[in-house]
Parts: structure tokens; C-alpha cells; sequence
């Protein structure tokens, strides 16, 4: 009878995680900034190379209350885009493994 060779096959991909967030007026002005200032700071933060941001440059304290606005919001949606694999672009590498493993 014939053994059983066991290996481990990994792709490695990469996955955009596209979230819809959402907070209460309130939480950012309590951080201290409007909500208007807080799109303006959005502006800044998007990578988008095509827009021009909105508004003055933020200080270092309109970043750290904008990022603790942004870790306080709700994600009302999400939505992954498995970009490598949907574009066949990922790497693949195989281990030798035992049987039984995980």
C-alpha cells in the first residue's frame, strides 16, 4: 500500500477591506473638532492623488482627535475585495507537513 505524502498549500493574496463607517455628530465635536472640519481632515487622509484636500493642513492635534474619532466609530457595513485573487496576481509556496496538521 502506498504512504500518504501530506505538504500545506499557502496563497498569499491581497484583500481591501472596504468598510462603511458611521458616528454621532456629537462624539466629534466632543474630540473638539466641527463636523465639518472633520470632512476637511478626510480629505487629507484619503490617498486619493486626483482631489485636493479641503481646507487648512491639519495641526498634530486635529490627527490625534481625528484618529480617536475614527477608532470610536461604528462600521455599519463591510465588504472585502479579494483583489489578488479576483486579478489571479497572488504567489503560492508549499511546506512539508505531518499528518494531523493543522
Amino acid at each position: 500500500m502506498s504512504k500518504t505524502v501530506y505538504f500545506k498549500q499557502i496563497e498569499y493574496h491581497q484583500v481591501n477591506l472596504h468598510r462603511s463607517m458611521a458616528i454621532e455628530e456629537d462624539q466629534i465635536i466632543g474630540h473638539g473638532l466641527s463636523a465639518q472640519r472633520f470632512d476637511e481632515l478626510l480629505t487629507y487622509q484619503s490617498g486619493d492623488l486626483m482631489s485636493e484636500p479641503m481646507g487648512e493642513e491639519p495641526s498634530e492635534e486635529e490627527l490625534q482627535a481625528f484618529d480617536s474619532i475614527v477608532f470610536e466609530a461604528e462600521c455599519i457595513d463591510s465588504e472585502q475585495d479579494w483583489f489578488s485573487d479576483r486579478k489571479g496576481g497572488y504567489d503560492i509556496t508549499y511546506h512539508r507537513a505531518d499528518e494531523g496538521d493543522q
